[in-house]
């Protein structure tokens, strides 16, 4: 009988797992632009075509990024979570990037499914970190393998986190790192302007 039950217990975990990689995979290649707003489609146009993977802040002036400007577009659009599944699936590599920290807030389950495609991935970006630019593997954007990793969970500002962890820290994707960055530094661009 114990045998019985935890069959069936995997064959729901299994299928139910299936099922919402189905709909993901409908929802991208169902994807409209016309669906977004005139600035969202502006967005992903530049975004899904990203040549490089920037930190938020760039430049020797500190400026907000130009990607990171166009993810923040998208993250306030009615339909993100489809924008951001159609950049995972059509864009470049560092595009993809910027869909995982997306999707990292759209659809927590679905990335935890997708991302490990990636966390492994030896292929290397460009990479734009304040004024310093090289070729950083993806795996490392990825998942970080330094000890003081920042872990932030989808529903957690970066202002939260800082409340409560004062030592310096590093950011991946996996852990939520680059998306807070991005939606903090975006959401206090806009207030300045």
């Amino acid at each position: 009988m114990i045998k019985f039950i935890v069959i069936m217990l995997s064959l729901v975990f299994l299928f139910g797992n299936m099922s919402a990689e189905v709909k993901s995979k409908q929802e991208m290649d169902n994807f409209d632009i016309s669906s977004l707003s005139s600035k969202g489609q502006e967005a992903y146009k530049k975004l899904i075509k990203a040549k490089q993977f920037e930190d938020a802040i760039v430049g020797m002036g500190g400026t907000l990024s130009e990607n990171v400007r166009n993810f923040s577009i998208l993250l306030e659009e009615k339909q993100t979570d489809a924008a951001f599944k159609s950049i995972l699936k059509n864009g470049t590599l560092p595009a993809q990037l910027y869909a995982l920290s997306g999707i990292y807030y759209t659809d927590h389950e679905h990335f935890k499914i997708v991302i490990e495609k990636y966390k492994n991935d030896k292929r290397e970006v460009q990479k734009l970190s304040g004024c310093l630019f090289g070729e950083e593997k993806v795996s490392q954007i990825v998942v970080s393998n330094y000890k003081n990793v920042a872990i932030i969970k989808p529903a957690q500002t970066l202002e939260d986190y800082w409340k409560s962890n004062k030592a310096s820290y590093e950011i991946d994707i996996a852990n939520g790192g680059y998306s807070a960055t991005f939606r903090h530094f975006a959401k206090k661009h806009r207030k300045e302007k």
